[in-house]
């Protein structure tokens, strides 16, 4: 009766484990990066002063999305020092769900992606990230952008309004 009772546990325990695993070790969640720009750099603005960026509107391909990177392709204009740039995330109704500040000089004066990451924002919907440079016209990051068909995703943002843009801006995300 013992060992019935010690190979029922046994049974128990390893089909506990495997249980344990499955949902833990699925590497079914691997990441989805989400854009709209077609990969090709147009060009870099800068777009400068308090109130001002770069918007792109995200569609998750399933839901909850869970946000852990935002890539910026942009490029350092000046020195930087002392500058910051800001990411910031919007639910669909602009509700803010991150918000943090970057040393602008993490972008190089040559243009490349910069990855971002941020704790694990989980959104359920359609969402905004938003990237305010904080720039003038001769020092602080430019964004990049294509200039493919407009796909209707990007947009300028001031005072928290937004206003479309001809362009793509190059802002990614990536999460599961």
């Amino acid at each position: 009766m013992k060992k019935i009772g010690l190979v029922m546990l046994l049974v128990l325990l390893v089909s506990a484990m495997a249980l344990v695993c499955a949902c833990s070790c699925d590497s079914g969640g691997k990441d989805v990066q989400l854009k709209y720009d077609n990969g090709k750099l147009s060009g870099a603005r800068g777009i400068g002063g308090p109130g001002w960026g770069s918007v792109v509107a995200f569609s998750p391909t399933s839901v909850p999305y869970t946000i852990n990177k935002v890539h910026v392709c942009g490029k350092l204009v000046g020195s930087g020092e002392g500058l910051t740039f800001d990411i910031v995330i919007w639910d669909k109704e602009q509700k803010e769900l991150y918000n943090s500040s970057f040393a602008s000089t993490l972008f190089s004066a040559s243009p490349g992606w910069v990855d971002i990451k941020v704790p694990m924002v989980v959104v359920n919907n359609n969402f905004y990230v938003v990237v305010i440079p904080n720039a003038s016209k001769d020092n602080g990051v430019y964004i990049g952008y294509d200039t493919s068909a407009n796909n209707g995703h990007s947009a300028v943002v001031k005072n928290w309004q937004s206003q479309p843009t001809e362009v793509n801006w190059m802002i990614r995300v990536s999460g599961s």
